[in-house]
């Protein structure tokens, strides 16, 4: 289908992407070493970093190359769908311009949608593949600044969880889009709901109090007991 090879010719676009970047990286990982010859600082340190860090954006780059011809062969395997949205997902969090890679992160989850993921999960009582997929697809929105499309997927997401921890995260991001768009009565209930549901989260405490202190008239003062 067309959709299909506007994801495929993307996906090629995204590991060209990615090689050239790890290009960048081992250059600037030389760039690194020198200055910290220059200044004295550990060298055997520098370049034990140096080395994790291509060794991480080599694996990255291994396993984006083999599901993408995956599903290049494979192209109704929903389940390799996901998983190259989550490999791109996550090294998407390890470059400066990760806006097309987030993008193509994106495309793949959609992409496993349209193969019917959610039909198939709830049939084969895999509920989980839809917690995690919802929860990505709304960080990314999110972090993209997609208001609308991070509230459906949240909600989404809340409709199917049900792990407090994961219900958890799933209110505190939801209560972040709700504070960036100004709503910030809804976004105080959904703090209070995931500090309720997983009293660790510490991020949703933080988040609360905050909104507390910067907007006190939203709703009564909240005594948080240790």
């Amino acid at each position: 289908s067309s959709s299909m090879r506007s994801l495929m010719r993307d996906v090629a676009v995204v590991t060209i992407l990615i090689a050239a970047f790890l290009h960048e990286a081992t250059a600037q990982f030389s760039v690194d070493k020198a200055m910290a010859q220059i200044s004295g600082r550990d060298v055997k340190q520098a370049d034990k970093w140096a080395l994790s860090q291509k060794s991480s954006f080599d694996a990255s780059k291994a396993a984006i190359a083999k599901l993408t011809e995956h599903v290049e062969r494979h192209p109704q395997d929903v389940s390799s769908y996901i998983k190259l949205g989550v490999e791109l997902q996550k090294f998407s969090t390890r470059v400066r311009s990760n806006g097309m890679i987030q993008m193509d992160a994106l495309r793949a989850y959609n992409q496993a949608l349209k193969l019917g993921v959610e039909e198939k999960a709830l049939a084969t009582g895999q509920g989980s593949k839809l917690e995690t997929l919802y929860h990505n697809m709304g960080v990314l929105h999110y972090s993209m600044g997609n208001t609308a499309d991070a509230l459906t997927s949240f909600d989404k997401l809340l409709a199917t969880a049900e792990s407090p921890k994961l219900r958890g995260e799933g209110l505190q991001y939801r209560g972040e889009v709700y504070t960036h768009a100004g709503k910030f009565a809804l976004a105080m209930a959904d703090y209070r709901a995931a500090v309720a549901v997983d009293t660790r989260n510490a991020g949703a405490w933080y988040r609360l109090v905050r909104l507390l202190k910067e907007h006190p008239t939203c709703e009564e003062d909240l005594t948080i007991k240790r």
